[in-house]
Order: C-alpha cells, then sequence, then structure tokens
C-alpha cells in the first residue's frame, strides 16, 4: 500500500472544506459527528458488533471506538474527542497515532456528557449526525440528522478520494486472498462452513470484521441471492455441483465486494461461467464517464438475452427475449451499486445535492444506482444468471413460459446460478478493475 500520510492529509483538507462549504451555505456553524454507541440485544447485557458511523469515519479511520465526536466548525481545525476510559472489563482503545492524528485537535474524554462541555452556548447553528440523536438533544442539540444536510453531505461520497481508493484497494487485495482460498476449499470437497473458515482464515478476520455477511452458496443454493446459512455437512463429490461465493473485506471501513461462482467439473454450466465472465468483462470495457449507469444495466440484460438463446434456454431470438422482459425471470438484481464505507453505498439515486432522485428504469426495480458516472466513482459491476424456483414457476404459468426449453432449464437447477462481481473506479483512461488487476496478481506469485 502507497504511504497514506500525503493521501490522507489531501483526503481530510477536500473533506473537511466540503463539509464547512456546506455548513455555511446552510447556515451552520457547528457539527457534531458522533463515531456511534454500543447497542446491546433487547433485555440483555450483551452488546450487538459496534458498527462505526461513516460519517464519523469519513474523518477519522478508527472504526472499533464508541462514543468519539468529529467537531467542526467553519475555519477551525476539527476537534476529535477521543473516547478514552479506564475499564478493566474490555481492552480500551490505544491512545490516537498514526498518520491521520495530526489533522485534529485531540481531546481524551471519558465519559459521554463531556461533550457538553464542548459546545457553545447558543446551539441554535448546531447540528448532531450520527445514531443516537435522542441523547444529545437533552444538550441542547435540536438539528438530529437534518435531511436538508445529510442530501448534501451523502451527494459528496460519491466521488472517492485518493485516500479512499488506496484503502479500498487494499481491501480488494485482502478479499481476493480470501476469494483463492475458498475456491481452493470447493474444489478440495469442503462445505459451505468449511469454506467458508477458509476465506475467514485466509483474510484474517472476525465475521463481525467483515463488511457483509458472506455469501457462500454450493448447489441450488446459488439461486438464493442473499443466502444467508452455511451448510456443516460435506456433499459427496457426484453430489457436488457448483459455488458460488459473493465475500468481501474492509480495511480502515472502506470495503471491498467480490463475487465469484465455479463448476466443480468441466460441464456446460462451466461453459455458462465462461461466457457470462466474457460478457462482463465486455460491459465494463463500455463504460464511459457520463454516461447514465442505467444504461450499462441495460447492457447487463442484452447480455442475458444473449446468453438464454445461445444456450437454447428459450426459443426465440435475442431481440424477442428482450421484447417480451423474460431476461428479469433469469436475472432479477440490479447491475451493481456505488461502494465505499458502506457496501451500499449512499446517494446512489440522486440527480443533486439537494436530494432529487433520479428514477430507476421502468421494469427494474431493483437497480441500486441511477446516476451518471464520474470520475472517481467506485462501483460494482455483477451480472447474474440464475435458476430461481419462485421466478421460474411465475414464468411457466405466464404466456411466456411456452416459448422455455424447460427440460433444459431444469436440468441447470441444480447449479442453482452465476454472479460475477468486480469493484471498478472510474479514471479519466476508463474504468480501472481493481478486481481483475488483483486476482491476476495473485495468480502469479
Amino acid at each position: 500500500m502507497k504511504d497514506l500520510k500525503p493521501l490522507f492529509t489531501d483526503h481530510i483538507q477536500k473533506v473537511t472544506a466540503a463539509y464547512t462549504q456546506v455548513m455555511t451555505e446552510l447556515g451552520y456553524n457547528w457539527l457534531v459527528i458522533h463515531s456511534g454507541s454500543l447497542d446491546y440485544r433487547f433485555q440483555d447485557d450483551m452488546s450487538l458488533p459496534f458498527k462505526v458511523n461513516a460519517h464519523f469515519n469519513y474523518f477519522v479511520p478508527v472504526v472499533d471506538n464508541p462514543d468519539c465526536f468529529v467537531i467542526l466548525q467553519p475555519g477551525k481545525k476539527p476537534k476529535l474527542l477521543f473516547f478514552l476510559a479506564s475499564d478493566f472489563w474490555y481492552i480500551m482503545p490505544e491512545h490516537p497515532k498514526g498518520y491521520w492524528v495530526d489533522a485534529f485537535d485531540i481531546e481524551i474524554i471519558e465519559d459521554v456528557n463531556t461533550l457538553k462541555s464542548f459546545l457553545p452556548a447558543n446551539m441554535a447553528g448546531a447540528a448532531y449526525i450520527g445514531p443516537s440523536g435522542m441523547q444529545f438533544k437533552s444538550m441542547g442539540i435540536k438539528q438530529l440528522n437534518p435531511q436538508h444536510l445529510m442530501n448534501r453531505l451523502h451527494f459528496l461520497r460519491a466521488v472517492k478520494t485518493s485516500y479512499e481508493q488506496e484503502l479500498m484497494k487494499e481491501a480488494t487485495r485482502v478479499a481476493v486472498t480470501g476469494h483463492i482460498a475458498a475456491k481452493q476449499a470447493f474444489h478440495h470437497g469442503g462445505s459451505e462452513f468449511e469454506i467458508h473458515l477458509a476465506y475467514l482464515n485466509a483474510v484474517q478476520s472476525m465475521e463481525s470484521d467483515l463488511p457483509y455477511g458472506n455469501i457462500i452458496a454450493l448447489n441450488e443454493h446459488g439461486s438464493v441471492l442473499h443466502y444467508q446459512v452455511t451448510d456443516k455437512s460435506r456433499k459427496p463429490h457426484g453430489d457436488l455441483h457448483s459455488f458460488l461465493i459473493d465475500a468481501g473485506a474492509q480495511v480502515s471501513g472502506y470495503a471491498a465486494d467480490i463475487t465469484r461462482t465455479y463448476s466443480f467439473l468441466e460441464d456446460e454450466f462451466a461453459e455458462l461461467i465462461h461466457e457470462l465472465d466474457k460478457e462482463q468483462l465486455a460491459i465494463i470495457s463500455q463504460l464511459r464517464i457520463g454516461d447514465p449507469y442505467p444504461q450499462t444495466h441495460l447492457r447487463a440484460h442484452g447480455a442475458v438475452a444473449r446468453l438464454l438463446h445461445d444456450f437454447k434456454f428459450i426459443d426465440l431470438s435475442t431481440e424477442s427475449i428482450m421484447d417480451k422482459k423474460l431476461t428479469s425471470f433469469f436475472f432479477p438484481h440490479g447491475i451493481g451499486h456505488l461502494l465505499g464505507m458502506q457496501v451500499h453505498d449512499v446517494a446512489g439515486f440522486s440527480s443533486n445535492p439537494q436530494g432529487d432522485l433520479i428514477a430507476k428504469p421502468e421494469g427494474h426495480p431493483f437497480l441500486r444506482l441511477t446516476r451518471t458516472i464520474q470520475e472517481g466513482f467506485v462501483f460494482t459491476i455483477e451480472p447474474g444468471f440464475y435458476f430461481i424456483d419462485p421466478l421460474l414457476k411465475d414464468l411457466k404459468n405466464s404466456e411466456n413460459g411456452k416459448y422455455v426449453n424447460w427440460s433444459r432449464v431444469d436440468s441447470f437447477r441444480k447449479f442453482g446460478g452465476i454472479r460475477i462481481e468486480d469493484n471498478i473506479c472510474m479514471t479519466k483512461s476508463g474504468p480501472d478493475n481493481w478486481t481483475r488487476t488483483e486476482f491476476e496478481r495473485q495468480d502469479k506469485v
């Protein structure tokens, strides 16, 4: 990884300037950004895994310390209130150190209520951003996550700084290491649970450290888009057909989100994976700054239509398959989403900083990004091709069911489906596919 200090210095200057400009334009002279607090299970003293507020993480690369605060005032150096109490139950974080600390005026606090002593007497122009607002309303902060402010701040985050991009590249490296280990475990006959453990070991992470729950799906489980369990039983080799893995990693709060699909044998399903892989790369090669992202989504449906025709799943031309809108039965989700501190990053539908929205294409309700592609956007491209029982049942019962080669479709149900997902950064010279670059690098090692 590159030296992060100069990258962070540039990042924090840009972020601070952008936030303070928005504050000034909207009439705020104080902004309190909370890292978040521990949350607890209902009627229990066991806490849930802590997830840092992304707005705090945008300023401070600390993801594991609740009840810290960034205080912004236009024209002043950002102040960081870093929570560090005496505790004999848990290990407390170390005192702040590293490449980022010089950007802040740092104060150590031992009690959340200490925040009040750092706030102005008149808080009419103060706003709070975080998940626990009511606690701080009693301190006099009346503006809690005001929507017009949130819209402006979310819009900014779609364009990633060089610092953010470097962290996401590193997250990609870590995730690819896990994917390679998972693929090896699959080909050695591992269960879903064993494959999951191989991934965690390779990325050296606890489950709570991952940006989202791993999808480790063998055979027909690959048809469940957000498959959420891990079967602990091994399958006999004769019953082992396919493996879909959707798994990521995060570095300082920034995520990678990668999906791959494998066939256990060199069979026709492997050919289908290969052809979808080629289509995915073709879609990425056509990405251009200034193009509406939904255009890419519709290209993906064209690719799925070609495969439905070429593999003889539907006895119609590619054009007729598109005209009859049959592709959504085999590819029901969106082609991708913005990626950052949140896996499905914010403001994917925003047409402007005020929060006006760009509608999804008619008939495509699950697309998560409709904005025009800009330099510095990081997003996923993830076409899919699935054999999903409820959707196939709907298709079979429809007027268009007569065009489907059902015996052929049925023979593929045991494979579940295919998804191939890469993380793309848009540059002046075109799309930079971090995922492919990292797979190629590690394959050579």
